[in-house]
């Protein structure tokens, strides 16, 4: 049995696809409605009103990133304990 991936977490994937329940780290802006618990780990550190909407950070911009390789952050996903 594998676990969940934990919400948030960040990790760089050699794929021209998203993983379902991953988004790229595009900087894109998503609805804080339709992903309450990511908006509450994420808030306003990568831009967004923090009400409507929150942002992803934006990685893949970085010329230093090996050939087809891309950032993606886990959206859906075990939510992390700080035990």
């Amino acid at each position: 049995m594998t676990e969940a991936p934990i919400m948030g977490r960040i990790c760089l994937f050699p794929y021209d696809f998203e993983l379902r329940g991953w988004n790229y780290c595009d900087g894109k802006l998503l609805a804080v409605s339709q992903n309450p618990a990511l908006a509450t780990l994420l808030g306003t550190k990568f831009g967004g009103d923090g009400i409507a909407n929150f942002q992803l950070p934006n990685l893949n911009d970085n010329p230093n990133l090996p050939y087809g390789m891309k950032y993606q952050i886990c959206i859906h996903g075990a939510f992390p304990s700080r035990e």
